[in-house]
């Protein structure tokens, strides 16, 4: 796993602003430009879930213009996060060569499945150059952890 941090030498970009849902469905994120990127990251806080069975699944999308055409990024969603007693923190980082040629625009999303009442949720997307010391990666490299 790279030990990348685009908030060391690049910038943080708040995509999916914080809110609760309280139902099932999909939650899109603003669009982010990626610009020169080397690296894009997505940085989700996913908050105590209710409901019956909830998930929850993030993801990158793509776009050319940042407004339509939105396509997931291959290798960049979660596995479904199931309902938990603490609040989670969702890391992942790609490679932005990976994106489809003509792909200028990321955006986060956020997927509730189950029967949700309550899903606190935000996301952002963090954009950085280059780093020769890391390796091109293929996929994201997710990680779920409990928040402090």
């Amino acid at each position: 796993m790279s030990t990348h941090d685009p908030r060391a030498h690049g910038s943080l970009n708040l995509s999916l602003r914080p809110s609760v849902q309280t139902s099932a469905g999909t939650v899109n994120g603003d669009a982010v430009k990626v610009n020169t990127a080397r690296w894009i990251s997505l940085e989700a806080v996913l908050g105590v879930m209710t409901g019956t069975a909830p998930t929850a699944t993030f993801k990158l999308q793509s776009s050319a213009d940042g407004s339509s055409g939105w396509a997931d990024v291959a290798g960049a969603t979660t596995a479904a996060i199931p309902e938990a007693t603490d609040d989670r923190i969702v890391r992942g980082t790609l490679d932005a060569r990976k994106l489809t040629v003509g792909q200028e625009y990321v955006r986060a999303v956020c997927v509730l499945g189950g029967t949700v009442t309550a899903a606190p949720i935000c996301a952002s997307v963090g954009l950085s150059g280059a780093d020769s010391s890391e390796t091109l990666k293929q996929t994201f490299d997710f990680e779920v952890v409990t928040a402090p």
